[in-house]
This record gives C-alpha cells, structure tokens and sequence, in this order.
C-alpha cells in the first residue's frame, strides 16, 4: 500500500542521517524489507555421503565433472600403494549452490525494492542484510533486507528504484563525487573440500604444516565471490564499493567441508565527468549570524 502525502512515516535513519539525507535533496518514505526463506536442493545434500564413497580415483579420475573450478589432490604415498585407504582427494566448485543463494538473495531485494516502488520512491539506503539458518539446518536459509526508502521531489520515478548497503552519509559523498548507487549486488562462491588420504594424513600429524586443501578452498571460495560479484556489479554499474564479506564452513561429513563467502556491495554509476563544483557542506552555526555581524 502506497504511504499516502503527509502520512507519518517510519525510519531506520539517526537524526544526523536525517539531516543530511534532506540536505541532499532526498526525502524519506518509510522503512521497506524484503524476505525470501530458501531451501538449496537435495542435489546439495548429497554432497557428503557421495563424496566420502569417493575413493581409489586416479589422476584424472575426477568425479567433480564439469564443475566450473576443480582440482584434484593425489595420493602422495606413489602409485603402488594400491587399496581403499590410498584415494585423491577433490576441490570443486559447487555452481549449484551458488545460483541457489544467488537466486535467494535476489527474490528478497526484489521484494524490498517493490515496497520502495509502491510508495513511490525512488531508491533505499541504508540496507541492512541479515543471513541465518533456519531451524539450524545448513540447507535452509533467510535471507532480510531493510532499509529507508527515499524520494527526490520533483524527479520523474525510475523504472527500478535502486538499492544500497551505504550508509546516508557516504550516499550524499558518493553524490558529490559524481556517482550514484544502482544496485546492492551480491557474489558467492562455494566450494567443497572432500579430503583424500594426503589430507588424511596431514589432520593426524603433530607437526606444525599448513592444511594446503583446506586453504586452497578458502582462497578459492573468496575468489570466486568477487568475481560473481564484479559481474552482477557490471549488469547496471561500473564498479563496486562498499563491500562486505560473509565467510562460513560447515562439516558435511568426515574430511568433508563445505567452503561459502557471500559478498555484497553497492554497484555505482557516474552521472558527471567530473565532481561537482562547490561541494555543499553539512555545517551548524554556533552563533547566530545576525549578531555576530553587530558585533563587526
């Protein structure tokens, strides 16, 4: 339901924010969310007990198919070991479960940004994201958005308002840089980790020694969120700023892990070619002007 003119409105804004979001030249509308409760398919939970049958693969033998990013760890202990205690062990990619949280992510923004585009405004600052489990399984996701939704009197309404994770104040400093904000964008990556014997042996050593599989997942995890999230930036910006990262692990089985980062941030476009001149400044007078000009 659209907020009715002069209906009172509500706000996640700080007095400050207040401020300067008016100085700007923006109005608030009133608090908009959005939420999408997710549930990854069974293809997701499966992922242990496949993984952990997978065992005697060669080099070469990769069951990880046509996975976007995988890598195999051999055996270390040479081709005659033989036997089912000597097996490689896999880092892949898991596309699935990205395009789950992906999709998840944008079913909240889309309903977020229509509360914003019913009471027609046109953008939300400010967002908040929350990112939780449901009933503690891993598979089950909630995904919330709330922000302030903003209107500039006078302007034609945009065909999709925009969103952002910034903060009012750096959304008026982005202003006078010559950007605006286009879209809260989000990239993950995900990447299981099934361990072979070498991991095997590494975990019961007493030694001091970097757990290569485990850290080449993680890196490769972060990796792959900026990517995704450089090219969801690209569909209606520049580039990104204000970006945050989101990093969790869970154990899917034994020597099994399963590696997430969800990035988001504020894709930006610029409408000058350079800052704008006279930069307008936030200031309160501490003395009234009338009287200090008397005392000239």
């Amino acid at each position: 339901m659209a907020i009715e003119q002069g209906r009172p409105w509500s706000s996640d804004l700080s007095a400050a924010e207040l401020a300067i979001l008016r100085e700007s030249g923006f109005e608030p509308v009133g608090l908009v969310m959005g939420s999408s409760v997710y549930q990854l398919g069974v293809q997701s939970q499966m992922g242990a007990s496949l993984s952990s049958s997978w065992r005697g693969y060669g080099p070469g033998n990769s069951p990880t198919g046509g996975a976007a990013y995988a890598v195999e760890y051999p055996c270390p202990h040479g081709y005659f070991a033989g036997g089912l205690d000597h097996y490689s062990g896999f880092n892949w990619e898991r596309t699935d479960v990205e395009a789950g949280l992906t999709e998840a992510y944008y079913l909240a923004r889309s309903r977020m940004e229509q509360e914003a585009k019913d009471n027609a405004a046109h953008g939300v600052v400010g967002v908040h994201l929350t990112l939780r489990p449901v009933g503690g399984m891993w598979h089950v996701l909630e995904f919330t958005m709330i922000g302030t939704a903003v209107r500039r009197e006078g302007s034609a309404p945009l065909d999709a308002p925009f969103s952002s994770n910034l903060s009012v104040q750096d959304f008026a400093k982005l202003l006078v840089t010559g950007y605006v904000p286009a879209d809260f964008v989000i990239g993950v990556g995900v990447v299981q980790a099934s361990g072979g014997c070498g991991l095997e042996y590494q975990l019961r050593s007493w030694n001091d020694q970097d757990i290569t599989q485990f850290s080449d997942a993680i890196q490769e995890s972060r990796r792959q969120a900026t990517r995704h999230l450089e090219h969801e930036g690209s569909r209606r910006g520049e580039g990104v700023i204000g970006v945050e990262m989101r990093f969790s692990s869970f154990e899917l089985g034994e020597r099994v892990r399963y590696i997430q980062t969800i990035a988001v941030g504020t894709s930006v476009l610029r409408f000058a070619e350079v800052p704008l001149p006279n930069p307008p400044l936030i200031l309160m007078p501490l003395v009234d002007r009338d009287a200090n000009e008397g005392l000239q």
